[in-house]
């Protein structure tokens, strides 16, 4: 059952950095692709799926971390999922 549990909540976690991507990449899109192609803005939903493509075309290797516990695991997807979207974010802002 505690197995199921953990399926589940990566599965949601999983989601939800698919989610703020999806934003980041909503609101660079319409920054910079919008005003210099003159193409419509993208809808979160269409960034969501853009971004599970690229991530189908280019997957990324994780190396194995056996070792490390949960809170480890949770902490490192949050910097990769959330912390690095939000960092090209304020970058984009910069240069906007």
């Amino acid at each position: 059952m505690e197995a199921l549990g953990k399926f589940v909540a990566w599965i949601v976690f999983g989601f939800a950095c698919g989610i703020c991507q999806a934003w980041v990449l909503c609101k660079l899109w319409i920054w910079f692709i919008v005003p210099q192609f003159h193409l419509s803005p993208l809808s979160l939903k269409m960034a969501y799926a853009l971004t599970m493509v690229a991530h189908l075309i280019r997957p990324v290797a994780s190396p194995e971390y056996k070792d490390e516990s949960t809170t480890a695991q949770i902490g490192r997807m949050l910097g990769t999922c959330v912390f690095v979207p939000l960092v090209m974010l304020l970058i984009g802002w910069f240069l906007k």
